[in-house]
C-alpha cells in the first residue's frame, strides 16, 4: 500500500495498514489486540468522506484485510493452550522489500517518540518554568516606573526615527464564524454516520482547526454530535445523534 496513502488507527497500533500486518505475520503485535471490524469501519468512514472510491487502493485494502481474517482465524482454531506462540526470528534487510523496510523504521521511531512525551505528560508538572537566563538586560538607569504617557509616546517616536521606517498597521485576518463551521461539521458527520475528527482536518489552516474543535465543543455541548476517545492522544471519533421523538407524538394524537 502506498506510504502515505491510508493510515489505521488501534489501540495497540497507529499507522499504515501493510505495516500492521507484518506486525502481525511477525507476532511482534497479538492478532487477538487487531479488531478486523473496526479496521473495515475506518476505512468505510475514510472512503464516504473521500467522496470517491479509488480502487486500486480498495483492492490493496481488501487484500490486506484478507490476510489479517485469515491469521485471526487461524488464531481462534488454535487450542487455548497453543495460542501463545513464541516471537519468530527479527527479519534481515534482505528478507523485507525496502520501502517497507524504511516504514518500520519510522514507524518505531515515532512510536518510542510517542511513549516518551505519554509519559511526560503523567509524569511532568502541569506548569513550564524558566530554565535559561534572560538574554537581554534593561538598558539605561532605570526610572520607568513614573513614566508619564508623554513620555512614552515620545520615546516611541525617538525609536521610530531611529529606525528610519514608519510601522506598517497589521493586518488582521478575517476569523470564520464558529457558527457557519458547527452546521458544516454537522452535514459532514450526518452524512457519514460515523467519522474520525482528524479525516476533517486535512487540508486546513491553524485557524480553521481551531474554529472546527470549537464547533465541535458546541455540537457536542447541544447534544447534536457523540464524541469517542480511548485515550489521550488517540483521534475523536464523531457520530450524529439521533434525535428523540417529543412526548406528544407517543400518545397518538
Amino acid at each position: 500500500m502506498r506510504p502515505s496513502s491510508y493510515r489505521v488507527r488501534l489501540p495497540e497500533f497507529e499507522g499504515p495498514l501493510d505495516v500492521l500486518l507484518f506486525f502481525v505475520q511477525r507476532e511482534e503485535l497479538p492478532i487477538e489486540a487487531v479488531p478486523i471490524a473496526r479496521l473495515v469501519e475506518q476505512f468505510i468512514a475514510y472512503i464516504r468522506w473521500a467522496e470517491e472510491l479509488d480502487l486500486e487502493l480498495a483492492a490493496e485494502f481488501f487484500d490486506i484485510a484478507a490476510e489479517l481474517l485469515l491469521i485471526k482465524a487461524r488464531w481462534l482454531l488454535r487450542p487455548p493452550g497453543e495460542r501463545g506462540a513464541p516471537e519468530k526470528e527479527e527479519p534481515t534487510v534482505g528478507e523485507t522489500p525496502e520501502p517497507l523496510w524504511e516504514r518500520l523504521a519510522e514507524y518505531r521511531r515515532y512510536k518510542f517518540a510517542g511513549a516518551y512525551l505519554r509519559r511526560r505528560l503523567y509524569e511532568a508538572p502541569p506548569f513550564y518554568v524558566r530554565t535559561l537566563p534572560l538574554r537581554w538586560k534593561p538598558c539605561g538607569d532605570g526610572g520607568w516606573e513614573n513614566a508619564t504617557r508623554e513620555a512614552l509616546v515620545e520615546a516611541l517616536r525617538e525609536l521610530m526615527r531611529r529606525l528610519g521606517r514608519a510601522v506598517s498597521p497589521l493586518s488582521v485576518p478575517e476569523e470564520p464564524a464558529v457558527a457557519e463551521y458547527a452546521t458544516l461539521l454537522l452535514q459532514w458527520v450526518r452524512r457519514s454516520g460515523r467519522v474520525f475528527f482528524s479525516a476533517l482536518l486535512r487540508g486546513r489552516s491553524r485557524m480553521e482547526v481551531v474554529v472546527l474543535f470549537l464547533a465541535l465543543l458546541e455540537l457536542a455541548h447541544r447534544g447534536q454530535v457523540s464524541i469517542e476517545q480511548e485515550e489521550p492522544f488517540a483521534d475523536i471519533l464523531l457520530s450524529a445523534e439521533v434525535p428523540q421523538l417529543q412526548e406528544s407524538t407517543h400518545g397518538g394524537n
